[in-house]
Formats: C-alpha cells, structure tokens, sequence
C-alpha cells in the first residue's frame, strides 16, 4: 500500500508543479488526486479491517463513495457544478481501482 500511495502522491505532486504548463488546470488535479486517494485508503481500509469479503466489491463501494461524494460537491456545495470535474473525479477513481495492495 505505502508504494501505491506514495505513487498517487508524487503524480499529483508533478502534475500541480508545472503551473505554466497546465494553466487553469490545478483543480482538475486536485479533484483527480483527491479521488484517487479517497478511492485507494477507503478501499483499503474496508478490504483490511474485513468490512467486504473480496478486494473487488471493497473497491466497488469505495468507488461508488468517493464518486457520490464528488457529485455532492458538485451539485450541492457548489453553484454551477463542473463536468470536467466530476471527470476528474472518475480518473482518479479508476487510477486507483486498478492499484494492487
């Protein structure tokens, strides 16, 4: 998991860095590095503390989680929601799903 985790950070960390690069696009990454972490620690707390029975359905219900809390933010918190950010959202989900422990 460390390595995992570490990986995610540090992707994020190079993607935020370059701002002239990626003008405009900090949250973006911020929605997708946040995701992708949420995805990853609460799958792998349900999937540890044995709250599911099979990696694949612990990621499943992590999934479905982070990406209804993502729509939340959108659509209620914010005023006018964003669906570039609900995509983001949905690539730093699937990024993770695919991580092993």
């Amino acid at each position: 998991m460390r390595n995992s985790l570490i990986t995610i950070l540090i992707i994020t960390f190079f993607m935020v860095t370059p701002k002239k690069v990626c003008a405009g696009m900090e949250d973006k990454v911020i929605h997708f590095g946040l995701s992708a972490l949420g995805q990853y620690s609460l799958s792998y707390v349900l999937i540890e503390q044995k709250v599911v029975k099979s990696e694949t359905k612990g990621k499943l219900i992590s999934a479905i989680i982070i990406l209804g809390l993502g729509a939340v933010k959108e659509f209620v918190i914010d005023e006018e929601p964003d669906w570039g950010d609900m995509g983001a959202n949905g690539g730093g989900v699937a990024l993770a799903f695919f991580f092993k422990f």
